[in-house]
């Protein structure tokens, strides 16, 4: 019988152990691939879940669609219906929520028309729920072109008196973007919980909060998140910082920043939702008094 030489024997070994590696590489690369491309179709599936869903209920109506230069933006929109037109709100939802998000969106949407305030609550860039801080950035152009659109829209109704309000990571994205983006087009800002990010520095929203130069209304549960109530906390010093910005046409005596803690409520203002109106309508009549439709023209 012949023998088979050592170095043969060697080198099958070695051939047929990069070959398990190779396999096993192969299997892990693959289920890699696998695993990002469930993340990303669940990522740009759940808007289309949203659609669906307010296109069964009884709100389908209210929905628009706006044109972007990053696509197609889903809104709900509702006109005032108190015959005193106040101007306009632009709300932005929370992570992974809809513009019709039962806790807080829908109760703010639905609530202020009555009380003059043409609202227009639009879906933001949506993430699954492993998102991370990479996630948020990559949106950012996208959820900018967003709220540009409905503030060009709000104005194509003649409505000028336009104030954002903007819910956890909804708020945090509207801080940036009036840092960055903000040309006297919005008159005030409300943040609710607003949900900030010592880093990276593009995603610091108190950062922008305290650069900005608009009416603030810096709003929080008494109940909130441990995270929320700490970034409240390093906000406190612009209460002082901002009593020194210069802005035409404001009375001194009113702080341009403030901040509003809910008593009792916690992260999803159930059951707070009428207070939390009337505080921030307070609020309104001094920093965005109401101008009719005729008025902005």
């Amino acid at each position: 019988m012949r023998l088979i030489p050592v170095f043969n024997i060697l080198f099958l070994l070695v051939i047929m152990s990069f070959s398990v590696f190779a396999t096993a590489a192969t299997k892990k690369t693959e289920k890699n691939k696998e695993k990002t491309a469930t993340t990303l179709t669940k990522t740009s599936s759940l808007e289309e879940k949203w659609l669906k869903l307010m296109k069964t209920s009884h709100i389908k109506k209210q929905i628009i669609t706006l044109k972007s230069n990053k696509g197609p933006v889903i809104a709900l929109y509702l006109e005032q219906t108190n015959g005193r037109p106040q101007g306009g709100i632009i709300i932005l939802h929370g992570r992974l929520q809809h513009p019709d998000w039962r806790e807080l969106i829908a109760p703010l949407r639905k609530g202020f028309p009555k009380f003059g305030w043409t609202t227009l609550s639009i879906q933001l860039s949506l993430h699954s729920e492993t998102a991370d801080k990479k996630d948020y950035l990559k949106s950012n152009d996208t959820n900018n072109a967003r709220i540009s659109t409905a503030i060009t829209f709000l104005h194509s109704r003649k409505i000028h008196n336009i104030v954002i309000i903007g819910y956890e990571l909804g708020a945090n994205t509207a801080a940036r973007f009036l840092l960055k983006h903000n040309k006297v087009a919005v008159q005030a800002f409300i943040s609710i919980s607003l949900l900030n990010f010592a880093k990276p520095k593009q995603l610091n929203a108190n950062r922008a909060m305290s650069l900005l130069k608009l009416p603030i209304l810096d709003v929080y549960a008494m109940n909130d998140t441990n995270n929320i109530l700490n970034a409240v906390k390093q906000r406190k010093p612009l209460i002082k910082q901002h009593r020194n910005i210069r802005v035409d046409g404001r009375n001194p005596r009113n702080a341009l920043y403030r901040q509003l803690e809910i008593e009792g409520a916690d992260h999803s203002y159930s059951g707070y939702e009428e207070y939390l109106i009337k505080r921030v309508r307070s609020w309104l009549r001094v920093f965005a008094p109401g101008k009719s439709v005729t008025d902005s023209q």
